[in-house]
């Protein structure tokens, strides 16, 4: 048991993998806002296009 504790404290895979999950968790976030964001603004572009046309 005392081994196991050693090689767990010791293993850096399961931090590594951690901070990855962070990175494109955060990304994602990112990216779900900017598109979000780019939606809002061609939804009213075309909104004001139609409006216009008629």
């Amino acid at each position: 048991m005392r081994s196991f504790i050693k090689r767990f404290a010791r293993d850096r895979r399961g931090a590594t993998a951690i901070e990855y999950a962070l990175i494109v968790s955060v990304l994602s976030i990112v990216i779900a806002a900017a598109l979000t964001t780019v939606g809002v603004k061609l939804y009213t572009l075309i909104g004001t296009a139609a409006n216009a046309i008629h």
